[in-house]
């Protein structure tokens, strides 16, 4: 497989982008590396600055945003998250880069000049909305939350249509070479 593709992944909150995002890499490391978001929300239980995002203030954001430096960018629950150039360039010809991004994001990032001249498959990973809630309540969301978060599931959805691919989120393993089995058809 070449190393020269970008994958994005998108779904709603509670679908389980990090974890399958961390299997994938971990299986097929050899071939993809996780290019890490930055966010100004606060450090859930068990995350690490450096490895699961990069954790900054709202100013280091905000002035990493004035001076160009994110690809792409999104205010979610009024925070920021949002993907460096520099993180797809660390990687982007030794491995192919693997992008979490939100999925109000997507349909616009595949317009940008950036990822029209590279080759980018986007993945819409999705779960039914029980199987979120449950999701969601095991991470320690409250109520108010989860049903807030199932609400915006409902349109985050919409945004699947922009995407080359809509996976179903069950079982890691075989998810993570369904998506791996498509990419090597890409080829």
């Amino acid at each position: 497989m070449n190393t020269d593709k970008i994958i994005i992944l998108c779904g709603p909150s509670g679908v389980g982008k990090t974890s399958v995002v961390r299997a994938f890499c971990q299986k097929y490391g050899d071939k993809f590396a996780k290019c890490i978001s930055c966010t100004t929300r606060k450090k859930r239980e068990g995350e690490t600055n450096n490895i699961d995002y990069y954790f900054l203030s709202r100013k280091e954001f905000e002035d990493k945003l004035k001076q160009g430096k994110f690809v792409e960018y999104n205010l979610f629950d009024n925070e920021y998250y949002g993907t460096l150039f520099s993180e797809i360039e660390k990687y982007y010809g030794k491995k192919n880069c693997v992008l979490i991004i939100d999925p109000f994001s997507v349909c616009r990032t595949r317009e940008l000049d950036f990822f029209k001249n590279k080759k980018t498959t986007t993945f819409f990973l999705d779960a039914d909305d029980d199987e979120l809630r449950r999701r969601l309540k095991d991470r320690g969301e409250s109520q108010s939350e989860i049903d807030r978060k199932l609400v915006r599931a409902k349109e985050e959805r919409k945004n699947s249509l922009c995407c080359n691919y809509i996976v179903y989120v069950e079982d890691i393993d075989a998810m993570i070479d369904k998506i791996y089995n498509v990419l090597d058809k890409e080829d």
